[in-house]
């Protein structure tokens, strides 16, 4: 198999379990570099890629290609990929200078290696942790599904640490339910511990007018966990002024006033007067939009296709993400001036200050609408109608409708909402079919620290995700 995996120690010890059960053995390994030392001396066949040398340093391994499904270079497939994968160079920029022509050939260098690769190593299935965020990680994504290959990826939820498996980026989930692990009681205990999360997250929304729509996550990136004491709070503040001393940190403080400043001239102090659709920005760069976005990765093209969907006589009202300007992230790679700009170039969308109450935004609205963020699950409970365009971890809940071409905005606003209950009761049965133990990397583990206290939780969660695993491969048994 081509494995990617993240940084956890669960990552590792999936790779060994499914090849000591003779399901899969990787061919070849890209991933967090914590892994790379035991993968090349566990698994003999394996080529190891250093991801931090191909993505940040640009180190392309040098394979020479030889024509390998040349068909993708007419294809659709093609301009989608390169889409995506020049848009998540700004992931690996520092200081934003290389120029279009740097990056076209940077992607087609990378398209001639992935081919050789995937041709080369015959693999069966392609198997990530995580969506592949980085340009080589969706390349390669891209050519294997392009040339046939297997796809599995695992997608997480951000209440609990649970993961889904997919085949590709996109919903559904596969069904774990129908799979008949070994481990299936194993899996049961697991997820069970998890539906007092569900129960406590619904009933938050008991009293919105209380609510601050302000997830913990947002106020770990902004320095103020609610979960740490006031001593860890002003070193996590000190620490981040002690980042601008590095030249990249500092070259985006500078970066992050001026646009600060940009959008600070072109928003509204006030909502719309009139009836509205919600549309709060997605952070960026990040895997929420892209990958996770598919084609509607690019919020402003989304945003065209929301305006052509919405009627004229409602207004679309935009609000910058909390963390955008956040001085502890890279939020200067993700905007310019210009962006903003074309925000206002549309009709009837109004970008409002980020004054303005996010929950008085969602109460007010007709719908909220983005491309894969929770906002909408939110709205959801809250009896709003919400629209997803891309590939939420909620996909398929009441009260939410994900965007198609044939979808109009009358069967939109006809669909009779639900109550919270209900919606809890989605989640419940989505956990016990889909679910699997498990979060992606060392900050998911910190962030649901409490749940790993025991041990209990790690020693479950790879038995488990290996067995899911290869009955998502059986009935053949890969020897790879």
């Amino acid at each position: 198999m081509i494995y990617c995996p993240a940084g956890r120690p669960l990552w590792f010890e999936l790779a060994r379990l499914l090849a000591e059960k003779g399901v899969a053995e990787p061919v070849l390994w890209l991933g967090d570099g914590v892994h790379d030392a035991k993968a090349k001396n566990s698994f003999a066949r394996a080529e190891v890629i250093s991801f931090k040398s191909i993505n940040f340093k640009r180190k392309v391994p040098p394979r020479f290609y030889a024509g390998q499904f040349d068909a993708f270079w007419t294809s659709a497939a093609l301009h989608q990929t390169r889409d995506h994968a020049i848009k998540l160079m700004d992931r690996s920029e520092r200081f934003g200078a290389s120029r279009g022509p740097e990056r076209e050939a940077y992607f087609n260098q990378l398209c001639f290696w992935a081919m050789e690769r995937v041709a080369h190593s015959k693999a069966d299935v392609l198997l990530m942790s995580e969506s592949p965020h980085s340009a080589p990680s969706y390349i390669l994504y891209a050519i294997a599904r392009f040339a046939g290959v297997k796809v599995l990826v695992f997608s997480a939820w951000p209440l609990a640490p649970v993961v889904t498996l997919r085949q590709g980026l996109m919903p559904p989930d596969l069904d774990i339910n129908s799979l008949e692990l070994p481990t299936e009681a194993k899996r049961v205990e697991a997820l069970a511990k998890f539906r007092p999360i569900i129960e406590s997250y619904i009933a938050r929304f008991n009293d919105p007018e209380n609510y601050e729509f302000v997830p913990r996550y947002m106020q770990i990136q902004a320095g103020r966990d609610p979960t740490s004491g006031s001593g860890k709070r002003i070193f996590a503040r000190i620490k981040s002024l002690l980042r601008l001393l590095k030249p990249r940190m500092a070259y985006g403080a500078v970066v992050r006033a001026r646009l600060r400043r940009s959008f600070n001239r072109m928003a509204e102090t006030t909502a719309p007067t009139g009836p509205y659709v919600y549309f709060p920005l997605h952070y960026e760069p990040e895997r929420t939009t892209n990958p996770d976005g598919g084609v509607f990765h690019d919020q402003l093209r989304t945003l065209a296709q929301l305006r052509a969907f919405v009627p004229a006589s409602i207004a679309i009202c935009v609000k910058e993400h909390p963390s955008q300007f956040n001085a502890r992230m890279t939020g200067h790679q993700g905007r310019t001036a210009r962006f903003y700009k074309a925000v206002t170039a549309i009709s009837g969308v109004h970008l409002v200050a980020e004054t303005l109450s996010s929950a008085t935004l969602i109460l007010n609205a007709q719908a909220v609408a983005t491309i894969s963020g929770t906002v909408a699950l939110e709205a959801a409970i809250l009896g709003k109608r919400g629209l997803v365009f891309g590939g939420a971890w909620f996909d398929g809940c009441p009260n939410v409708m994900r965007f198609t071409q044939a979808l109009d905005w009358e069967a939109f606003c006809a669909a009779e909402p639900y109550d919270s209950t209900e919606i809890g009761d989605w989640l419940y049965d989505r956990l016990e079919a889909c679910g699997l133990p498990g979060c992606v990397n060392p900050s998911n583990e910190k962030y649901f620290a409490a749940h790993y206290a025991d041990g209990s939780q790690l020693n479950c969660e790879a038995e488990i995700l290996a067995d899911a695993v290869a009955a998502t491969l059986a009935p053949r048994k890969l020897v790879v």
